[in-house]
C-alpha cells in the first residue's frame, strides 16, 4: 500500500471515528468501542472501472483502530497512538512504523488523535465543519499538507450519531467511499486486537 493510499484509508478511519459523537447528545453508550463490516469502493479519475474491497473495523478507543481487509486480498491495518503496523496474511509480511517518523505522518497523527477522542474544538481548528442536513456533514481540511491529499471529507450519520458511510474526495479527481454495515456498540474486543498483527 502507498503512502497516498495509506493517508486515505487513515483519513477514511479517523472520519468514522469522529463521527461517533454525536455534537448535541454527546458520547453514544460504548461508542468508542466498536466493530462493524466495511465495503470500501475507490473510483479512480483515469478509469472508468473502480475497485471494490471489504471487510471490517474494529475501534478500541482514541487512537486504536484495526482496519482489516478480507477480500479481493487479506491486509491488516492497525494504528495503537501513534504507532502503525501494516500486514500482508498470505505473503506473510508485517512492517511497523511510527506515524509520526515524516511531515505528512504527523500531520495525518494530529488528525487520528483529534478526531478518535471526538476532539470537537480542535476538530474546527483542523477542519471547516459543514452540516448538510439530513445527518450529513462536510469536512474541509484547513491545513496545506492535508489539502495536498485530499479535497474534502463527506461522512453520513445514523440517528445515533455512528457513521453509516464516509466518502473521500481526492485533489486529483479519485474518489473513495466506505460504507459501514452491522455496526455493533456492544462489541466485546479483545485488546490483542491491537497490537501487532501475527
Amino acid at each position: 500500500m502507498s503512502k497516498k493510499n495509506l493517508c486515505a484509508v487513515l483519513f477514511l478511519l479517523a472520519s468514522l471515528a469522529a463521527s461517533l459523537r454525536a455534537e448535541t447528545d454527546g458520547v453514544p453508550p460504548g461508542a468508542s468501542r466498536l466493530s462493524a463490516h466495511f465495503v470500501m469502493e475507490r473510483k479512480m479519475a483515469a478509469l472508468s472501472s473502480s475497485v471494490r474491497s471489504e471487510g471490517k473495523v474494529l475501534l478500541g478507543g482514541p487512537g486504536m483502530v484495526r482496519f482489516e481487509t478480507l477480500s479481493p486480498s487479506k491486509s491488516i491495518l492497525v494504528v495503537n497512538k501513534g504507532k502503525a503496523w501494516l500486514s500482508y496474511p498470505d505473503l506473510k509480511v508485517t512492517r511497523s512504523f511510527e506515524l509520526a517518523s515524516d511531515p505528512v505522518m504527523q500531520v495525518l497523527t494530529e488528525h487520528i488523535l483529534a478526531l478518535s477522542a471526538f476532539d470537537f474544538g480542535k476538530l474546527g481548528a483542523l477542519y471547516e465543519i459543514t452540516d448538510l442536513g439530513g445527518g450529513k456533514k462536510r469536512l474541509l481540511p484547513k491545513q496545506e499538507a492535508v489539502r495536498r491529499v485530499f479535497g474534502e471529507l463527506k461522512v453520513a450519520l445514523d440517528s445515533r450519531g455512528l457513521a453509516t458511510s464516509v466518502e473521500m474526495l481526492s485533489v486529483s479527481g479519485d474518489s473513495t467511499t466506505i460504507r459501514f454495515e452491522k455496526i455493533d456498540t456492544q462489541s466485546n474486543i479483545a485488546p490483542a486486537a491491537f497490537e501487532a498483527p501475527r
